[in-house]
């Protein structure tokens, strides 16, 4: 089975690394969890 993950944007840019989900909940879950908890963090391009 493959994996869920979260890390690339629209346009192909990796944005976030970070674990395998299993299951599609789980990586809902995860996106909803980045909304809630990084709605105010600092973005720093590099």
């Amino acid at each position: 089975m493959g994996k869920f993950v979260l890390s690339e944007a629209m346009n192909g840019q990796i944005i976030a690394t970070g674990e395998g989900y299993a299951k599609l909940d789980g990586c809902l879950k995860g996106i909803a969890s980045v909304q809630k908890n990084a709605k105010d963090a600092k973005i720093v391009e590099k």
